[in-house]
Protein backbone atom coordinates (compact mmCIF):
# COMPACT_ATOMS: atom_id res chain seq x y z
CA UNK A 1 0.00 0.00 0.00
CA UNK A 2 1.53 3.76 -0.68
CA UNK A 3 0.11 6.90 0.12
CA UNK A 4 -0.90 9.42 -2.40
CA UNK A 5 -2.66 13.20 -2.55
CA UNK A 6 -6.04 13.58 -4.18
CA UNK A 7 -5.19 16.41 -6.78
CA UNK A 8 -9.20 17.26 -6.26
CA UNK A 9 -9.41 17.96 -3.51
CA UNK A 10 -5.68 17.49 -2.12
CA UNK A 11 -6.54 15.21 0.75
CA UNK A 12 -4.25 12.29 1.36
CA UNK A 13 -5.75 8.78 0.48
CA UNK A 14 -4.66 5.30 0.54
CA UNK A 15 -3.77 3.54 -3.11
CA UNK A 16 -3.26 -0.44 -3.31
CA UNK A 17 -1.27 -1.15 -5.93
CA UNK A 18 -1.18 -4.81 -7.63
CA UNK A 19 1.94 -6.66 -6.72
CA UNK A 20 1.74 -8.35 -9.87
CA UNK A 21 4.74 -7.57 -12.49
CA UNK A 22 3.87 -5.76 -15.15
CA UNK A 23 0.48 -4.56 -13.86
CA UNK A 24 0.32 -1.37 -13.13
CA UNK A 25 -3.05 -0.85 -11.81
CA UNK A 26 -4.05 0.99 -8.37
CA UNK A 27 -7.15 0.90 -5.99
CA UNK A 28 -8.96 3.33 -3.40
CA UNK A 29 -10.03 0.08 -1.65
CA UNK A 30 -8.56 -2.83 -0.54
CA UNK A 31 -11.52 -4.80 -1.90
CA UNK A 32 -11.21 -3.87 -5.30
CA UNK A 33 -7.48 -4.80 -5.26
CA UNK A 34 -8.55 -8.08 -3.68
CA UNK A 35 -11.18 -8.30 -7.14
CA UNK A 36 -8.43 -7.64 -9.04
CA UNK A 37 -5.87 -10.17 -8.13
CA UNK A 38 -8.65 -12.86 -8.83
CA UNK A 39 -7.98 -11.78 -12.55
CA UNK A 40 -4.60 -12.93 -12.15
CA UNK A 41 -4.90 -15.63 -9.94
CA UNK A 42 -8.03 -16.90 -11.63
CA UNK A 43 -10.10 -17.65 -8.22
CA UNK A 44 -13.52 -17.34 -8.48
CA UNK A 45 -14.85 -18.50 -4.75
CA UNK A 46 -18.67 -18.02 -5.54
CA UNK A 47 -20.08 -21.00 -6.98
CA UNK A 48 -23.66 -20.56 -8.46
CA UNK A 49 -26.01 -22.58 -6.32
CA UNK A 50 -28.06 -24.08 -9.46
CA UNK A 51 -27.60 -28.14 -9.11
CA UNK A 52 -25.78 -28.79 -12.17
CA UNK A 53 -24.35 -25.44 -12.40
CA UNK A 54 -20.82 -25.62 -13.12
CA UNK A 55 -19.98 -21.85 -13.12
CA UNK A 56 -18.24 -19.83 -10.28
CA UNK A 57 -17.74 -16.26 -10.05
CA UNK A 58 -15.38 -13.71 -8.91
CA UNK A 59 -18.27 -11.79 -6.49
CA UNK A 60 -21.13 -13.14 -4.70
CA UNK A 61 -23.35 -10.17 -6.27
CA UNK A 62 -22.99 -11.77 -9.77
CA UNK A 63 -24.86 -15.08 -8.46
CA UNK A 64 -28.09 -12.81 -8.13
CA UNK A 65 -27.55 -12.20 -11.92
Amino acid sequence: MEAGVCLTCNRIKSVFVCPFENCTKTFSKKSRLTHHVMTHTGERPHKCPVSGCVKKYVRAAHLKR
